[in-house]
Parts: structure tokens; C-alpha cells; sequence
């Protein structure tokens, strides 16, 4: 796949609130919180992150981002064009077996194979905290598509400027994505 690849979607939700603190470690008393204030910053420091995340994947440095609030959303994204690769940023509930881009508003296994049905996704890859479970239960829903998932909790780093809380940037600490399904070709 060229760098600027139209065929690879990522899909964030709100990601969890965190502490700011500066330079020096010190906290500032105040809490990144993603807002339509601060999206336009966060959209490039993540896509910096995860080709960092993904060791220079240069599929997503075309990838289309899209910000997602609950499973019709991820429905719509993923049937807007025949995306091959899809990469879920967020929360992943593990005992309930749910994605959650938003506070109050899950999206189950069933949903997710609900809107990759009909279209010609061979993996997606749910980058949420300990997503194996829903992991496990989507790769039975749709065997025909390569599920990856994390088997820990996602560290992320967000760097913003205190006044402003634009993100100056980001990263996500490493951590091996495993699979679910055959090696896409």
C-alpha cells in the first residue's frame, strides 16, 4: 500500500481524561478532556502516535480519521468506502465484551460484525485496554477478517499547551498488538 492509501479508516472515541502537568512533571491542576476546541490539534498528534504505535505502518499516515460516538457511527465510517484496514482508538470494556467511544454508549461484537458485513475490511484492529475478549468473540462473528486487540491496558501520553489545551503531541507507549484470524495478504 503507498503512503497516502485511502483504503485504511481510523476511528477514535473520547479518549480518558488526564492529569496535565508541565515540563518539569509538576501538575497543573488541570485535565485534558477532548473537546471540538481541541480536535483539529489531537487528529495529527494522533495519527503521529500511532505510526509511531504501529512502527512506521504507512498505511496510516493516509488513513482517514474519523471521530465516532457510538456503533451507528462506526457503521457509517466504515460503509463510507471500501476501507481494507480499520483501526478502533478508544476504551474497550473487557468484561462486557464492548467497545466504548463514548461515556454511555457501547458497541458490542454483534454491532461491529453488523456494519463489517458487506464490506471488503480484512482487519481491523481495536486499539482499546485489554480488548482481547471482544476481540475473541468478533473474530467468531466475522472469520473472514484479521482481528488484532491488546492484552493490556494502553498507556497515553498526551503533551498539551496548559493555557490553550491544544495537544503539542503525543504517544502511546509499546505494546505488541496480537491477532485473531490468518496474515492478510
Amino acid at each position: 500500500m503507498s503512503v497516502h492509501d485511502p483504503r485504511t479508516l481510523v476511528v477514535y472515541g473520547v479518549p480518558a481524561k488526564m492529569a496535565l502537568h508541565d515540563v518539569a512533571g509538576t501538575a497543573l491542576g488541570k485535565t485534558f478532556v477532548l473537546t471540538e476546541h481541541n480536535r483539529d490539534s489531537f487528529e495529527p498528534a494522533l495519527r503521529q502516535a500511532l505510526i509511531a504505535f504501529a512502527k512506521g505502518d504507512a498505511t496510516l499516515s493516509g488513513a482517514r480519521f474519523v471521530f465516532i460516538r457510538d456503533a451507528s457511527d462506526f457503521a457509517a465510517a466504515v460503509k463510507s468506502a471500501p476501507y481494507t484496514q480499520v483501526v478502533y482508538y478508544g476504551h474497550a470494556l473487557e468484561g462486557v465484551n464492548a467497545l466504548l467511544p463514548r461515556a454511555g454508549n457501547r458497541i458490542s461484537a454483534a454491532q461491529l460484525a453488523q456494519a463489517l458485513a458487506g464490506t471488503p475490511v480484512a482487519h481491523l484492529d481495536l486499539l482499546g485496554c485489554q480488548s482481547a475478549s471482544i476481540a475473541a468473540e468478533l473474530a467468531t462473528l466475522v472469520p473472514h477478517v484479521r482481528i488484532g486487540y491488546l492484552r493490556s491496558k494502553r498507556i497515553d501520553n498526551i503533551e498539551c499547551d496548559p493555557r490553550t489545551v491544544q495537544v503539542v503531541r503525543m504517544t502511546i507507549d509499546p505494546q505488541a498488538i496480537f491477532h485473531f484470524g490468518s496474515p492478510v495478504p
